[in-house]
């Protein structure tokens, strides 16, 4: 009896996957603006978190374009919202 073709998937051993701050581990989001940081761990308002991740980029020198292109499609919901910062810009 041949084994099946995925069971060789499996007899490889799994990556593991290490992080450290200078050295990402691979396969993790990292955000488009990593020298971006915005406190998002504070409970704020939603609105509040946006303006503080709006100045930021600004101060950072991200242009006006990518902060329209940014505030376009936030979330409405918190949750989904503080992910979505995420992808752009480092947070707590």
């Amino acid at each position: 009896m041949r084994p099946c073709p995925l069971y060789r998937r499996l007899e490889r051993p799994a990556a593991v996957l290490t992080f450290s701050p200078s050295k990402p581990a691979y396969g993790l989001i990292m955000p488009r603006y990593p020298e971006v940081f915005v406190n998002v761990a504070d409970g704020k308002p939603l609105d509040v978190i946006l303006e503080r991740a709006d100045n930021a980029m600004r101060k950072a020198g991200v242009s006006r374009e990518r902060r329209r292109e940014f505030k376009a499609y936030i979330p409405i919901q918190y949750a989904l919202a503080v992910d979505y910062i995420r992808q752009w810009v480092s947070t707590n």
